[in-house]
């Protein structure tokens, strides 16, 4: 794992990586080997994130601290453990799409080589043993471009932060009483709002002050 982290981050586009404090490093990794996520075929990814704060009354960058970003295969990952499959697709403007969101049913028909652009995304929840399916989550364009920050990883990698986005929402819906999934989703929630991943794999870490162990 330790490995793989260091890889990532001698490969990665974004070179303020390496400018991230050793600190918010570690937390992220510890983070990931508790979540049983590894920095290989797209389940995480170690992302530097610009602390600011307010110099006479404008938002300047502070210094770079690191944070996990679970891919959307990571999450599929995880929900795998939990005995559910996540299938996660693009859909684009020359495809021929049904979703009956009552029934649960998807019909996706592809035309390869002209499928056109990206038009939304969907992730369709079924559990492996039976194939249930139990949830199909959607998102337009719009939803996506909502959603988008101003990170090396949304310009460069917009698909795949699409399906990742579709994939989070979709993840909610899988029943979860383990803390390989707790991880995950307070480490999306500290992401959501800007907070650095310091004391989260403690034992007697807390969410808000609320005593939550995680």
């Amino acid at each position: 794992l330790i490995q793989n982290a260091l890889l990532q981050m001698e490969t990665a586009r974004d070179r303020n990586i390496k400018l991230c404090t050793p600190r918010s490093i570690l937390y992220s990794v510890m983070a990931a080997a508790q979540a049983g996520l590894d920095f290989i075929g797209e389940q995480a990814y170690l992302i530097p994130m610009s602390k600011k704060r307010q110099v006479a009354g404008a938002w300047q960058h502070d210094y770079y601290y690191c944070s996990l970003w679970a891919g959307y295969r990571g999450l599929c990952t995880v929900a795998s453990r939990f005995g559910y499959f996540m299938d996660v697709q693009d859909v684009r403007a020359n495809d021929e799409i049904t979703i009956d969101l009552g029934a649960n049913q998807v019909n996706h028909n592809v035309k390869l080589g002209q499928r056109g652009d990206l038009v939304g995304v969907y992730c369709n929840v079924r559990r492996i043993s039976d194939g249930l399916v139990l949830h199909i989550e959607t998102m337009d364009k719009a939803e996506i471009d909502a959603l988008a920050q101003d990170t090396d990883a949304w310009s460069r990698q917009y698909n795949q932060m699409g399906r990742k986005s579709v994939a989070k929402r979709a993840f909610k819906w899988i029943p979860k009483d383990r803390a390989d999934a707790r991880i995950i989703e307070e480490v999306e929630r500290r992401n959501d709002t800007n907070q650095e991943l310091d004391g989260l794999t403690d034992p007697s870490a807390t969410d808000g002050g609320n005593d939550t162990v995680i």
